[in-house]
């Protein structure tokens, strides 16, 4: 199932005229004024929640409005062969008042990009813009893997790291973490992670 009948289907919203007006979040570059989008990397501390329960950390309220939360709904996406429809979860345990769980299905797009083992990016789209940033914060504090564990199979050599998912992470995930840490807590991270020679050497002037 394609994006647009994802929107179709879980929100019962149809695309209009896509406006060259940006907004923070919104997509309406593609037609869908009502909904937003955020991004986010799972944390090192958290992939085992993910992988073992396929759940993250969400507010205690409902995804589509403020009231409290009185249902956990998982989050499917539907793919549509030529003999049957098939249903794969994404995500466990999203928070719905009873009023919006009465539709019984999960009213939140939830898109997953595994890069690599430890690299895994979560898409969230919904007309609630708070809910969805909210639902980043909760899941943005917390350690960041280094390159040798995000990324395995590069070293400091490989053109993986300006070019592509390499070059994304390295810029908007790692760098802004490294760049946060005093001499100390460098030296003390790189010792954790068992860093080698190459990456120490490359990695403390920066």
């Amino acid at each position: 199932m394609n994006f647009d009948n994802q929107i179709l289907h879980t929100f019962n919203l149809h695309k209009q005229k896509p406006s060259t007006q940006q907004e923070n979040h919104s997509l309406t570059n593609i037609g869908y004024p009502s909904l937003y989008q955020v991004s986010f990397f799972i944390t090192y501390e958290n992939l085992t929640l993910w992988k073992n329960k396929k759940e993250i950390h969400f507010p205690d309220r409902c995804c589509i409005c403020k009231n409290q939360k009185s249902e956990l709904l998982p989050c499917y996406k539907k793919s549509i062969s030529f003999l049957f429809n098939k249903q794969q979860l994404i995500i466990n345990s999203v928070p719905h008042c009873r009023e919006h769980s009465q539709q019984n299905h999960c009213q939140l797009i939830v898109s997953i990009a595994h890069w690599t083992d430890s690299v895994i990016q979560i898409s969230l789209t919904s007309t609630n813009l708070e809910f969805i940033i909210e639902t980043k914060k909760l899941n943005h504090p917390g350690c960041v893997i280094p390159p040798w564990v995000a990324f395995p199979e590069y070293d400091i050599y490989t053109g993986g790291w300006r070019q592509g998912n390499g070059e994304y992470w390295w810029h908007n995930v790692w760098l802004p973490f490294w760049s946060n840490m005093s001499t100390s807590e460098r030296q003390s991270y790189l010792k954790q992670y068992s860093a080698s020679k190459d990456w120490l050497e490359y990695l403390m002037p920066f």
